[in-house]
């Protein structure tokens, strides 16, 4: 299930997509807790994706993917802003990866900011915080964008 709203927030023009899994036979009704919640905004010519909820495998990994992959021909440059993702497991990385990888293919990156400590944790174990840009704010994170675009000119 798909429902988006759209906002404004901080002068700038995002979308709210929440996405909703449900076990085979059960219908939402009455204050269900969301999986995944996706804010998307712009700073520049740098996208920000605020996600809230968990990231699991699934329906939640599914159109996280085909979300931040429609956004690629927009702009390569995407910050995924994970402050408010209180858990992912396997399938949540290995989609990680596959958005970075695509990024990196399309001639930019994703980077990720505001990361839970068990999050932290999970990529520094499995040795992916060499792969993937790692920063404590999302306005470090945007600013990154620009120094690599400035070291380019």
């Amino acid at each position: 299930m798909l429902r988006r709203l759209g906002r404004t927030r901080a002068g700038t023009n995002f979308f709210r997509y929440t996405f909703v899994s449900l076990p085979l036979g059960v219908r939402l009704c009455c204050n269900n807790p969301m999986a995944l919640e996706l804010e998307i905004g712009r700073a520049d010519d740098v996208i920000v994706v605020w996600c809230r909820g968990r990231i699991v495998f699934g329906e939640e990994t599914t159109e996280l993917s085909k979300k931040v992959r429609a956004l690629l021909p927009e702009s390569a440059q995407i910050v995924l802003n994970l402050g408010a993702v209180s858990y992912t497991d396997s399938g949540g990385l290995s989609t990680l990866i596959g958005l970075v990888v695509s990024a990196r293919r399309a001639g930019g990156d994703i980077k990720l900011c505001n990361l839970s400590r068990s999050i932290h944790d999970v990529l520094r174990i499995t040795k992916l915080l060499t792969a993937i840009e790692v920063y404590s704010g999302e306005q470090e994170a945007v600013s990154a964008f620009r120094r690599r675009k400035g070291t380019r000119e």
